[in-house]
């Protein structure tokens, strides 16, 4: 079956970029992107196993039952199947910028970096973190493995490298241009990518110096985390080591503008196509396609990987679009119209909590984070667009590091070598224990700015 998952994902690159380029047939689109998620669930679902699976298919489930009982029409079960298209879209390309790091000499000088910077472990988890977090944005999920190659050698404590890649995935949750969750939230709030870069930039900021903050008062683990390993015999090669820096510095610009440049219905289609583009020529400058037996293989490799959480991604999309066109939406703003009386901090963080709580039972931030993005507006809570937005995506990362029952712990346990319950609940939890406090702090400054902004206009 992994045959048709690969068809599917070319299916849907072809009806989405075709549809773009030709303008094909309002009827006509929705009857191949329609037969391309369906093709594409069929195969992703025969290859996953365990939670993912049992989770995407009672998504699927419950989204039926949900559209039978209200008797919705037959247009909301088209959208809400088809609206998260853009997300096996996304990940069709994202490979392809995984191929000229591979071929170039990155990992080498990141090692070299690490091992010249031993003596300074705080600065060199905030590096560190802030590299992840930038390798996140290139290879998402991957990022993980693709940095303990490179720590392998330091000897770094297990409870260092969950607060390591704790911190720079959460960053990444906060701001990643090239996500498909991340466009999906954006998309669902109505936020263009570069109002909210100031937001989003802010919370990295906080995370990231918040964890270097936890390393230094832990007395033990900044003992421990001196102890790297040094060859004071390999050079550093500083310019090697930033210029992927330079790499997704651009992508971000190019994000950015990509409304301004390619003339596409949707934001995260441009995305897709200027990453696609942006890969080719990296990759072409740097040799990285000379092989295309290989190519094809850790293409294919690579698609693989992602079948495990696309189902879950679509039937979740599914889920919420088609619980946000029942009666229950008003009702929740209702409530929400209650909560007036209580301060926004405390509103910000029993939404944190909820999430958490939820992750906890094994309910995915994807179904919460979703549900109130489709259902909640923001208006009613006195918070603007962007605020929501850094919000909900803060719910996400609470939800995420503190669960053992979410993707993340478990690649990062695998990773590791640990159990997944010791790193989300045992090292994760002083941190989710701070940021429950600090986070609702961030949104609330950045939300002030932003209304006085508006007011001020």
């Amino acid at each position: 079956m992994k045959r048709v998952y690969f068809f599917s994902i070319y299916l849907v690159f072809i009806v989405v970029f075709g549809n773009e380029v030709f303008r094909l047939p309002d009827q006509l689109y929705s009857i191949l992107s329609i037969t391309a998620i369906i093709i594409l669930l069929i195969g992703a679902l025969s290859i996953v196993r365990g939670f993912l699976l049992i989770i995407s298919l009672l998504f699927l489930l419950i989204g039926h039952i949900i559209f039978y009982v209200y008797r919705l029409p037959a247009e909301i079960w088209i959208e809400a199947l088809t609206k998260g298209i853009g997300m096996p879209l996304l990940f069709s390309v994202i490979p392809f910028l995984t191929f000229p790091l591979k071929k170039g000499t990155y990992f080498d000088s990141i090692k070299n970096h690490i091992d010249s910077n031993c003596d300074s472990p705080g600065s060199l988890f905030a590096f560190l973190s802030f590299f992840h977090f930038l390798m996140s944005i290139v290879i998402n999920i991957g990022s993980i493995p693709t940095m303990q190659k490179l720590l392998d050698s330091s000897h770094l404590s297990k409870k260092y490298l969950s607060r390591l890649y704790t911190a720079g995935y959460a960053s990444y949750i906060a701001f990643c241009p090239f996500d498909a969750v991340f466009n999906m939230i954006l998309i669902f709030t109505g936020v263009p990518l570069i109002n909210y870069i100031p937001a989003g930039v802010s919370m990295v900021v906080v995370i990231i110096f918040t964890s270097a903050i936890l390393i230094k008062i832990d007395a033990v683990l900044h003992k421990e985390s001196i102890k790297v390993s040094r060859d004071s015999n390999t050079p550093e090669n500083r310019g090697t080591v930033f210029s992927i820096l330079g790499h997704v510095l651009v992508l971000i610009f190019l994000a950015s503008i990509s409304h301004w440049i390619i003339p596409f219905s949707n934001s995260l289609y441009r995305i897709a196509a200027i990453i696609l583009i942006y890969s080719l020529i990296w990759g072409w400058r740097s040799k990285s396609f000379t092989n295309l037996a290989e190519t094809r293989s850790d293409y294919h490799s690579c698609l693989t990987g992602y079948a495990n959480f696309l189902p879950f991604l679509i039937s979740a999309t599914f889920l919420g679009t088609v619980f946000s066109n029942t009666p229950i939406k008003n009702e929740i703003g209702q409530l929400l119209v209650l909560t007036n009386q209580f301060p926004l901090y405390f509103l910000l963080q029993s939404a944190m909590i909820i999430t958490i709580i939820l992750s906890l039972c094994g309910v995915h931030m994807m179904i919460t984070v979703t549900t109130l993005a489709l259902t909640v507006d923001p208006e009613l809570i006195h918070l603007s667009p962007v605020a929501f937005t850094l919000s909900l995506l803060t719910c996400w990362i609470m939800g995420m590091v503190i669960s053992p029952l979410v993707p993340f712990g478990a690649v990062v346990a695998q990773t590791i070598k640990e159990k997944t319950a010791i790193v989300t609940l045992k090292h994760n939890f002083r941190f989710t224990l701070v940021m429950l406090f600090l986070a609702p702090t961030v949104i609330l400054l950045i939300n002030q700015m932003h209304l006085t902004f508006l007011n001020y206009n």
